[in-house]
């Protein structure tokens, strides 16, 4: 049985991993690096654009706003809901005066 073929494939798959892991870090920002220049226990975090920790906070903001108006509202609606109904109508009424 002819094996010379396993051993031009093996290498191949090595080579096209090794392309497609720097691929992927590209992708997504990691540094590239040469094999065994990394120190043990170190971790790479990818930065992000500039500017994108502001829009992130800014975002943020916006979210809590809208999370306080919606909190009011359901806090409006849990008082409509347990109210009496004449009390209701009395403060409907007031309202439209």
């Amino acid at each position: 049985m002819n094996m010379t073929w396993v051993w031009v494939a093996i290498p191949i798959c090595i080579f096209l991993s090794s392309v497609a892991t720097t691929w992927i870090r590209a992708k997504y920002g990691y540094p590239i690096e040469p094999r065994g220049r990394r120190s043990r226990g170190e971790w790479h975090v990818p930065t992000g654009a500039p500017g994108q920790a502001e829009k992130l906070k800014d975002a943020l903001a916006s979210s809590e706003a809208k999370l306080a108006q919606l909190e009011e509202r359901v806090r409006v609606l849990e008082k409509i809901v347990t109210d009496t109904s004449s009390r209701l109508g009395e403060e409907i009424d007031r309202l439209r005066d």
